[in-house]
């Protein structure tokens, strides 16, 4: 490796850090086609791989987890409007009633 890390050790904090097995293994593999690397890769278990604290490896579920966010923010406006005329017709009762 570039800075004298071994591809084993690299591997390990590449699963530590919440990566899946398959893609540790494919960067590994794609080091070792550039020449990068001499040593094969190990395999790894999914056992090692950590189950917290995971990040979405894919666009799509990106983009999924703001499909619902106008209507939010829209209900969340629409939640605001009524909590203010509420107070407001609570301060003003007398007059209004």
């Amino acid at each position: 490796m570039v800075r004298g890390e071994s591809i084993t050790s690299a591997m390990q904090s590449f699963l530590n850090a919440g990566y899946t097995p398959q893609e540790v293994e494919l960067a590994a593999k794609k080091i070792n086609m550039e020449g990068a690397v001499t040593t094969n890769p190990p395999q790894v278990t999914p056992t090692q791989q950590p189950s917290a604290n995971k990040l979405p490896t894919s666009k799509i579920k990106v983009a999924t987890n703001h499909k619902y966010r106008g209507l939010i923010i829209s209900l969340l406006a629409v939640l605001g409007i009524i909590v203010v005329a509420l107070i407001l017709l609570y301060i003003f009762q007398e007059q209004v009633f």
